[in-house]
């Protein structure tokens, strides 16, 4: 299983790359941690995540509420611009669960190529938090995966 996850709402900076959370986002990352670990709704030992702060930070809170051991790893190919095609090919025949924090639109574009086969048109669309789970059904490569779960901040019950 791989997990998609966007980041969380962002404030200002100087330049886009250095954009941290804001305490909102911040808030609903841990909303989405505590939902995740409630739910064991998670795979994998190792979280992947772009080389933007807003991306890190995410990540970072997931490690800490989540309640086990993860690995952060800042993996190039990740950014809002970068070409999901590429990063697809990175994950064909991959066979270990993993968890990616990444941006739009560059998440939108890679589920829809992983699920579709092609990203023409979105498979699914992230909110800032938005978590999908995508299962392999074939060897990995483009069109071979399925959504298997998805959640929004908004749909998160209520005290979460």
């Amino acid at each position: 299983m791989i997990t998609l996850i966007r980041h969380a709402a962002a404030g200002d900076a100087p330049d886009d790359e250095s954009r941290p959370l804001t305490a909102s986002g911040r808030a609903a990352a841990r909303r989405l941690a505590e939902f995740l670990k409630k739910n064991d709704a998670l795979r994998g030992s190792e979280v992947w995540h772009s080389t933007l702060v807003r991306a890190r930070e995410t990540a970072e809170i997931l490690a800490e509420h989540l309640g086990r051991k993860l690995t952060l790893k800042e993996v190039g190919g990740l950014a809002p611009d970068d070409p999901p095609g590429a990063f697809s090919r990175k994950l064909a025949g991959f066979r270990k669960d993993l968890i990616v924090v990444g941006h739009n639109p560059h998440l939108t574009t890679l589920a829809s190529i992983l699920i579709k086969g092609q990203s023409s048109m979105p498979a699914v669309v992230f909110d800032k938090c938005a978590a999908v789970a995508l299962e392999n059904y074939g060897q990995g490569n483009a069109g071979d995966w399925a959504v298997t779960w998805c959640i929004s901040p908004e749909l998160l019950p209520p005290g979460m």
